[in-house]
């Protein structure tokens, strides 16, 4: 429900209304599962929804590998929960969902779940009667909860919650994607006929534990953040969008007997193309790049000594008709995001700043560099064909994907896929297949 700019609307509802069909099993198939709603006085409305997402598959082990037992290997994903949408006194839109998830990971999943952490879930755990606990078997744990609640006044919008806010159009970011884990918010907005702005409140949490306190186990370290954007329309073919990014640590830090606050300003931009081919097709090209800009900045490696590091780099263009959709994007990570790679520097004394991680997982983008082509087309109405081409820093994958929606409500499809995984570190590639239901859970890989 984003717009280009990756604005997601304070109230982003998408409530069905109550179907009219004679038999239960009609009515179930084209509305929500739970109906709580008064909607003859037309104030409050509270649906429910199952969320079912699983898939088994095959992974089949390369040639040229040596393994005690070559016959392929079973990989399976299992996501169930609930999600829910309210109306509260026809002003308060609120949502939510609750997840659980299990799996054994194919090879590219598992080269994170070996470090017990899940792109856009967050840290999980590993390990199943101490086995399968390496990238090419890993069985992993993990649960996520968004939610939100929002209200509109004219043109000023205010949310709360605890969600992944995406900035710009492209499926990465240089500034805040939503395959970053899930962390609580608070925004504000305000609308005009030609732009938005925003500013919200949100907190990471780290993989470092801090001092041990009152409780048996440390607290994991947190960081506080303040995000400021502006997206603005200029003519009908460009949109610009300027991001300002404060991060400060929660715990201070002591060096040379003096006590500071790890802080860091991220600051950066957007550029986009509208235009349209015909009447049947629209294209958006754009680019986006921050910079770790103010104090001196040391790297720890090789001395270098710079004001503005550059961090993330993303380009591409994507294609929208009634029955196709594709995108070409291109991103680059560069070495300023972690905590200690660069150090601010002050007189002759380094400190430490934070890092642009929550949960071990880079905010901007999973991988750190990737060219990524995606396509997606319907050639009948609830049929999906999509096809995935793409090379990042771990490995080079190629998917062929078939999809039919069962209920278009919940929603639930039944999805086919079958495509090769080539490792670079292991220079093998691994053909798999995979058959189950989707619930529409984002897909990071």
């Amino acid at each position: 429900m984003s717009d280009s700019s990756g604005y997601v609307p304070a109230q982003r509802l998408n409530i069905t209304p109550r179907s009219t069909a004679a038999s239960w099993w009609k009515r179930t198939a084209e509305q929500h599962l739970l109906d709580f709603s008064d909607r003859e006085e037309g104030a409050n409305v509270v649906v429910v929804d199952p969320v079912v997402q699983a898939s088994m598959g095959a992974l089949l082990p390369p040639s040229g590998m040596m393994t005690v037992e070559p016959e392929p290997q079973t990989t399976w994903d299992n996501i169930r929960g609930a999600r829910f949408q309210a109306i509260i006194d026809d002003r308060w839109h609120v949502g939510g969902e609750l997840l659980e998830r299990q799996g054994i990971a194919e090879p590219l999943l598992g080269y994170w779940a070996a470090q017990n952490r899940i792109p856009g879930w967050g840290r999980s755990k590993l390990g199943k009667d101490n086995g399968f606990n390496t990238w090419e078997e890993a069985y992993f744990d993990v649960s996520r909860t968004r939610g939100w609640v929002g209200w509109q006044l004219g043109n000023w919008e205010f949310d709360t919650g605890v969600d992944a806010l995406h900035v710009g159009a492209g499926r990465s970011s240089a500034f805040l994607s939503r395959q970053a884990v899930p962390t609580p918010y608070a925004r504000v907005s305000r609308k005009t006929p030609k732009g938005r702005t925003s500013l919200w409140n949100t907190r990471w949490m780290s993989t470092r534990r801090g001092p041990l306190g009152e409780t048996a186990e440390s607290l994991l370290e947190r960081s506080r953040a303040l995000f400021l954007t502006h997206a603005q329309s200029i003519g009908k073919h460009w949109v610009l969008q300027g991001v300002y990014n404060l991060s400060w640590e929660t715990t201070q830090l002591t060096i040379d007997d003096e006590v500071y606050r790890p802080i860091r300003q991220v600051a950066g931009g957007e550029c986009q193309f509208h235009t349209n081919l015909g009447n049947s097709m629209h294209l958006v090209g754009y680019v986006q790049q921050s910079w770790d800009f103010g104090l001196h900045k040391r790297n720890v490696a090789d001395g270098e000594l710079r004001r503005f590091v550059p961090l993330t780099s993303v380009a591409g263009i994507q294609a929208s008709a009634k029955r196709l959709q594709a995108r070409l994007e291109f991103g680059v990570r560069g070495d300023g995001h972690c905590r200690d790679c660069w150090q601010y520097e002050q007189g002759e004394t380094a400190y430490w700043r934070p890092e642009l991680a929550t949960d071990g997982i880079s905010l901007h983008q999973v991988w750190r560099e990737s060219l990524r082509f995606e396509l997606k087309g319907t050639p009948l109405d609830r049929l999906y064909i999509s096809s995935l081409i793409e090379s990042n820093t771990v490995a080079d994958q190629v998917r062929m994907g078939l999809e039919y929606t069962v209920h278009t409500v919940w929603p639930l499809s039944i999805c086919i896929t079958a495509g090769q995984i080539y490792m670079h570190e292991w220079e093998e590639a691994y053909p798999i297949y995979s058959i189950g239901v989707s619930a529409d859970i984002a897909r990071w890989e």
